[in-house]
């Protein structure tokens, strides 16, 4: 609730194929409300949506094909980073939509791959890593 205050007003944004596009501003001018609202996190009042010409206008988050990286953490504290076994951060959101444990584990795998997270450090809570881990 903005208590009457219109974080975004009035935008229109395209984008082409490959385009890189930045959002500066000052705090509060709305950069991470347009995000919320093309992520679908925050509910618009007016107007439409499109992502690819897809209406996203009442497309649940997860199913948008958007995501958000946010700032603090989001991480849960007393699961470890990854565990085949159990739910871990890495795995939590897929385990949620139900995905197969063989395809969930070469998924994890690929992903600490990628970011140069050894076995080692998966079993260890996010409290024990450094922010760049």
């Amino acid at each position: 609730d903005f208590d009457d205050v219109c974080a975004v007003d009035n935008l229109t944004l395209a984008l082409e194929d490959r385009e890189f596009m930045v959002l500066v501003g000052p705090t509060g001018c709305g950069k991470s409300t347009l995000l919320r609202l093309i992520a679908g996190v925050e509910d618009e009042d007016a107007g439409h949506i499109y992502l690819d010409g897809v209406r996203l206008n009442g497309i649940p988050p997860g199913r948008r094909g958007v995501q958000l990286v946010f700032q603090s953490y989001a991480l849960w504290p007393h699961m470890k980073v990854f565990d085949e076994k159990k739910y871990s951060n890495l795995s939590f959101a897929l385990k949620i939509r139900r995905w197969l444990p063989g395809i969930l584990n070469e998924r994890a795998q690929d992903v600490m791959r990628r970011l140069g997270i050894s076995k080692k450090w998966s079993r260890r809570s996010p409290d024990s890593l450094s922010a760049g881990q």
